[in-house]
């Protein structure tokens, strides 16, 4: 599936602790941030990731 190795890398940065959509887009210089708004919707869509005050955290089930 196109995208896979982003998205990865994306659970990857945030499981670490990068919370915020600018430091997430600087650390993955591939993507675009248009991908990566879209694939983060996705991961909220499917419980994976939560969004609070403008910062972005793995859930229960991301972890």
């Amino acid at each position: 599936m196109r995208g896979e190795r982003w998205s990865l890398l994306t659970l990857r940065d945030m499981l670490v602790g990068t919370t915020r959509f600018n430091d997430l887009s600087c650390q993955l210089p591939g993507p675009s941030r248009t991908f990566l708004s879209k694939r983060l919707r996705q991961f909220q869509a499917a419980g994976i990731v939560g969004q609070l005050d403008g910062e972005h955290g793995l859930t229960d089930a991301g972890q």
